[in-house]
């Protein structure tokens, strides 16, 4: 089941790239919310609030060893914790979905443009790394609370 998370997050993932480049990028923007939550066509050579864009090599090697880190983790793991296997497989889906973009286009689409607040323009991908790597905390503190609880007889 992780495999076939990340293999969707992925497949996700470019396919929302592909619609955003197809159609958002003649329109520029497009309110679902008007002045709340918009779609906008936007690329990014570096990070969140364009941080290191000059650096992309930064990302291709950090993003190269967490994936490399969590498909070894999927392999050797066996799915024993099946939590961790599954908010790692979106983190690893976001990393690849991401990767794609700087090897193949030089550079990432964006398009979820989330106005309430200052954010960055963001995409699936970004999302699945988020969403992940919160479940992993989540999952890592319970399994820990369990594990703290065992320990005291409770």
């Amino acid at each position: 089941m992780p495999y076939l998370v990340l293999v969707l997050v992925v497949a996700l993932d470019q396919l929302t790239k592909y619609l955003a480049q197809a159609y958002l990028a003649p329109v520029e923007t497009l309110p679902l919310i008007d002045g709340a939550l918009h779609l906008t066509y936007s690329t990014n050579t570096g990070a969140a609030w364009g941080i290191l864009k000059d650096a992309p090599w930064v990302f291709m090697v950090v993003s190269s060893l967490a994936i490399l880190a969590i498909l070894t983790y999927l392999f050797v793991s066996k799915n024993k914790f099946y939590g961790a296997a599954i908010s790692l497989s979106l983190v690893c889906g976001g990393g690849i979905g991401n990767m794609i973009d700087r090897v193949f286009r030089g550079e990432v689409i964006d398009f979820i443009d989330f106005r309430l607040i200052s954010f960055p323009v963001f995409n699936f991908a970004d999302s699945c790394v988020c969403v992940g790597t919160f479940l992993f905390v989540i999952f890592y503190l319970v399994d820990e609370w369990k594990k703290q609880k065992q320990k005291a007889g409770l």
